[in-house]
């Protein structure tokens, strides 16, 4: 493999340590797009983390891609769970959901699909903007395609590829299921949620349902690394309460946080 001529200019600028131990820096990244310097480190291990997740993320790293396959492993083996989750948390809700470990009976169950597609050498994820309605306790805000599990959809992985092609129309056919997250119960809507991580086969040709879809984002996972785009915001919680400095990650000027911010928390740890 022919050395990596962005890594040799990084060491040159001062940006980067030189990592003599490290495989990657034999690796020449094809289709991969410099983040912002804040990103680079240069205390070992972190270095070595955040370069191979950028690179997975960005596309190949050689001819061979090894993201999916790598995904794949780390979804079967031990989850990062909830300390990962809480990275992304409020510090009352963290307090709810380290009183309570396990959801209240009567909670209810439902999936979401945290769709996963390669587009000009970027891997990319659907989210999506929930239409106002004053009787929907998560209205307006943004989220994964997902809903409430039916008892006729026999397992929790056919509700979210249900409810994708309901709302966005992923056709569930063309989606392939890598595995799961960590369950996460949202106490102000009593629901506990269940994350499936899916392999879209092409590119999605978004159909958004009317009256439930305002709008659908398609960011890149490499997005979710730049450590400008974590910042906090005061939100609205149920459509009601106001909390301050709610940790969030910024996508197109809006704030994607709850939830939504800690799944995706848990699945960047997956590359930690």
């Amino acid at each position: 493999m022919e050395a990596c001529g962005l890594h040799n200019r990084l060491i040159h600028e001062g940006v980067v340590w030189h990592q003599p131990n490290y495989p990657f820096a034999s690796l020449c990244l094809r289709a991969f797009v410099p983040p912002p310097r804040a990103l680079f480190t240069k205390n070992g291990d972190g270095f070595a983390n955040q370069m191979l997740s950028l690179a997975f993320f960005a596309g190949k790293m050689t001819d061979h891609d090894p993201f999916i396959p790598t995904l794949r492993k780390r979804l079967a083996g031990p989850l990062p769970g909830r300390e990962a989750q809480y990275r992304m948390a409020f510090a009352h809700r963290v307090e709810e959901l380290q009183k309570r470990l396990n959801p209240p009976d009567n909670a209810r169950k439902g999936s979401v699909l945290l769709s996963l597609w390669q587009e000009e050498g970027q891997w990319h994820t659907a989210l999506i903007r929930r239409t106002e309605n004053p009787r929907d306790r998560h209205s307006g805000q943004i989220s994964f395609p997902g809903g409430r599990h039916d008892e006729t959809d026999g397992s929790l992985a056919h509700t979210a590829l249900r409810e994708a092609q309901e709302e966005v129309g992923i056709q569930p056919e063309k989606v392939e299921i890598l595995g799961q997250l960590t369950e996460l119960y949202i106490p102000v809507s009593n629901f506990s949620v269940y994350p499936f991580v899916g392999l879209l086969q092409e590119p999605p040709s978004f159909q958004m349902q009317a009256g439930e879809v305002e709008q659908v984002f398609s960011p890149t996972l490499s997005h979710f690394l730049d450590p400008n785009i974590r910042q906090t915001a005061d939100v609205l919680v149920g459509g009601q309460l106001q909390v301050r400095e709610v940790p969030c990650f910024m996508v197109e000027d809006r704030a994607v946080w709850g939830a939504t911010a800690m799944i995706i928390s848990e699945f960047l740890a997956l590359f930690d």
